[in-house]
């Protein structure tokens, strides 16, 4: 299943109502599983965001769902990113340099144009 990082910054009615957040957290969790999903974590963080949650699901959709689902209870807003791993970050490396590539930028075929020097 793909991998996904959601990062989620507590809004004002999120801060004020803080102390609710352990059970805001198993709810998430509860409804990630209920959408197909799996949660790997939740992690309290210092710095721009203040959770972090990273699980899998079986789609974009359902990631789709669970971010939505967070944002309307009106404590969080959430920024969900696709995720892959090392092994395949090495895949697309290998394709990666199997392709010819000639002119750094410039999408491929037809519709390319030239650089203006």
């Amino acid at each position: 299943m793909p991998k996904y990082v959601t990062l989620m910054k507590l809004t004002d009615a999120g801060a004020i109502a803080a102390d609710g957040s352990p059970e805001w957290i198993e709810a998430a969790r509860a409804r990630w599983k209920a959408l197909g999903g799996k949660m790997d974590a939740v992690f309290v963080v210092l710095g721009e965001y203040d959770f972090i949650a990273i699980g899998d699901a079986p789609s974009d959709w359902t990631a789709l769902a669970w971010s939505a689902a967070m944002a309307k209870t009106g404590t969080v807003r959430t920024t969900t990113l696709k995720a892959w791993d090392v092994d395949d970050w090495r895949f697309v490396l290998r394709e990666a340099s199997d392709q010819e590539i000639k002119e750094v930028g410039s999408p491929p075929g037809p519709t390319r144009r030239k650089r203006d020097d």
